[in-house]
């Protein structure tokens, strides 16, 4: 895994992992589950372009932080993204949250805005609602 990208998201993982021990400190619920998966398809996605890394590098990425927030998924990685991908194509909801996922890391490094550890939680609290 390309070294570079691994870093970025470790660190930025940390921090919204930091968020969450505080703020939401149960497991998540499957709906839960569901959209931090498409939220860190767009911070992991973001990485893949912005970093030029190949597709089998983009897939441990992702692989690694669903595992960090212990988010199960089927043996294969590149069959959840593909399923993901074809869900997002039907539901422009599921788009807007791979986008913040992207906006979110990109917030957080380019312009150094540490508020953007929430955004994750926020998508919690909103779904948790719904």
């Amino acid at each position: 895994m390309e070294n570079k990208s691994k870093a970025i998201l470790s660190i930025y993982l940390e921090a919204v992992e930091a968020t969450l021990k505080v703020l939401h400190p149960e497991p998540f619920s499957r709906v839960e589950a569901t959209a931090t998966r498409y939220f860190l398809l767009g911070v992991t996605d973001f990485l893949r372009q912005a970093n030029k890394i190949e597709n089998s590098e983009f897939l441990q990425l992702y692989s690694w932080a669903l595992d960090k927030f212990q988010i199960s998924r089927p043996e294969s990685t590149a069959e959840l993204i593909g399923f993901l991908y074809e869900q997002i194509k039907e539901n422009k909801e599921l788009e807007e949250i791979v986008r913040l996922g992207a906006g979110s890391i990109v917030f957080w490094t380019a312009k150094s805005d540490s508020s953007a550890a929430m955004d994750l939680l926020s998508l919690v609290k909103s779904v948790k609602k719904d």
